[in-house]
């Protein structure tokens, strides 16, 4: 059985090569994972994703992201018409999913340290759960390529599918705190990801906007 996942990870890794490249975040991501994933207390296993019996060195690396940033001043000055690539810009993050049994488990971020390419942390377990319901309803097999979008003074993520228009902008849902003290061993969350239509409407970008003003100004002056 050991052997088949094994053979399953080794095609898995091929597939994401093939499929993204092999880069400088790619390498330093591959070098940092089983770094990380090694450090994982076995008694803390579900803060990062896994259940308790989940064997971590099985996992691997799915398709990354260069994570997206609003900066204030484009909020402050957003005006009608505006589309969301004119707003956002490329941060150095990228954001690699750790996969297991072809779920997404946690994330793994790729930074720059001291001008090289480095793994710098490991986990956004909320962030990873709704990263797979926004891939399922929003596929690259169908031509899609969502984009996740940070706009770190209101400590808020969103995402935009490019190919439906430059307008969509939508705030990324996550769970609320009752639901996360739900243990994951007794509702594993892929289980849930299955038929939720919850991304399934796009928000508009003067909507979003209009909810992320107060809350980048509210956080810019206290």
């Amino acid at each position: 059985m050991k052997r088949m996942f094994q053979l399953v990870l080794i095609i898995t890794l091929i597939i994401y090569q093939l499929s993204f490249g092999q880069t400088k975040q790619t390498n330093a991501a591959e070098e940092g994972l089983q770094t990380f994933l090694q450090k994982v207390p076995k008694e803390s296993k579900i803060l990062y994703g896994f259940a308790t019996h989940d064997s971590l060195e099985l996992a691997c690396l799915g398709k990354p992201f260069n994570l997206h940033k609003i900066a204030p001043s484009e909020i402050s000055q957003f005006k009608s018409g505006d589309s969301v690539s004119s707003i956002i810009s490329k941060t150095n993050l990228w954001y690699f999913p750790v996969l297991l049994n072809n779920k997404i488990k946690s994330l793994l971020v790729v930074d720059t340290l001291n001008g090289k390419w480095a793994a710098v942390s490991l986990g956004y377990t909320n962030l990873a759960k709704e990263l797979a319901k926004i891939r399922q309803q929003w596929p690259e097999s169908k031509g899609f390529t969502p984009k996740i979008i940070i706009v770190f003074q209101a400590n808020k993520y969103l995402f935009t599918i490019p190919e439906i228009d430059e307008y969509n902008l939508t705030l990324i849902d996550f769970p609320s705190e009752e639901e996360r003290q739900k243990p994951s061993n007794e509702m594993p969350y892929e289980k849930n990801v299955i038929n939720d239509l919850k991304y399934s409407n796009l928000d508009e970008i003067s909507n979003v906007v209009k909810i992320l003003k107060p809350l980048v100004e509210k956080n810019m002056y206290q």
